[in-house]
């Protein structure tokens, strides 16, 4: 947690402690990879287990792919048996690395032995990781059927905000955005040049509405991309967007998106996502 503060705090240190903002993640997993490697009876098997996928998250917010990628690999059968969390994030991590050929042979490797031993039906949230990732693997191919059909059955065992957010995107790059809308307002309705954006709904959720909505009038698309953005606009300054003006918007989340915060952030990784940032 300490570490993702620095990172998100960035913009308001001085230019001397930015060249060591990296560092409190470097010291997490200094101390995570204590606690993982220690023979103290004090460290249990659980508690080792915890430190290694912390580990691996830390990896993860530093943007150290690979590193999260091999140690979540260690952790998949740290216990003597697959489990199926680190599982996951293995294929997420291949996602990012944009090896989605590997992701999607290691998601079907996880998803056959789910089902095969029941965990699918038992664990059911890291499951539901698992089609998620290898979704955005698929994306990244250009199978936006297999994509969709992985995030309605993610979205099916998980009905969170979260896999909402990513069952939308899969509806949206199959361009069926009127089902993607209906799933999006679960979360939050979207936003128009008059409506306040609500500080309690996530910003990438205004991201997808204006991603779901590529007919809607550029001052409703504006708002929602603004708010994406974190910027504050007046009524008439959006009610007076022009389509050369949120072209010049779209250019600017296709430039933010990247280095979002986190989960967010990742979807500056999948090309299917970016490319709906390409304005016409």
């Amino acid at each position: 947690m300490f570490g993702q503060s620095a990172q998100q705090n960035a913009g308001f240190v001085t230019l001397p402690a930015m060249e060591g903002i990296t560092s409190p993640f470097a010291k997490a997993i200094d101390l995570y990879k204590q606690v993982s490697t220690s023979t103290s009876p004090l460290a249990t098997d659980a508690l080792r287990m915890s430190a290694l996928m912390n580990s691996g998250n830390a990896y993860y917010y530093k943007h150290d792919y690979g590193g999260a990628l091999e140690t979540w690999r260690t952790a998949i059968s740290f216990s003597g048996h697959p489990n199926l969390s680190p599982w996951s994030n293995v294929i997420a991590a291949l996602v990012l690395l944009d090896r989605p050929q590997e992701a999607i042979k290691e998601g079907e490797a996880a998803r056959v032995w789910a089902e095969q031993s029941g965990k699918a039906l038992i664990e059911t949230y890291p499951y539901a990781g698992v089609l998620e990732a290898m979704a955005f693997a698929k994306m990244q191919l250009g199978d936006s059927d297999g994509a969709l059909a992985d995030m309605a059955t993610a979205n099916a065992l998980r009905d969170d905000a979260l896999t909402q957010q990513n069952f939308a995107l899969a509806l949206i790059v199959s361009k069926r955005y009127e089902d993607a809308q209906e799933v999006l307002r679960k979360i939050a309705p979207p936003l128009d040049a008059q409506a306040i954006p609500d500080s309690k709904i996530a910003r990438c959720v205004y991201l997808i509405w204006a991603l779901a909505t590529p007919n809607g009038s550029p001052s409703v698309r504006a708002a929602n991309f603004a708010a994406f953005l974190g910027e504050h606009r007046s009524a008439q300054e959006l009610s007076s967007t022009t389509s050369e003006g949120l072209r010049q918007l779209m250019r600017q989340v296709a430039d933010t998106l990247p280095k979002s915060d986190y989960p967010c952030g990742s979807l500056g990784k999948i090309k299917a996502i970016t490319s709906l940032l390409s304005a016409p």
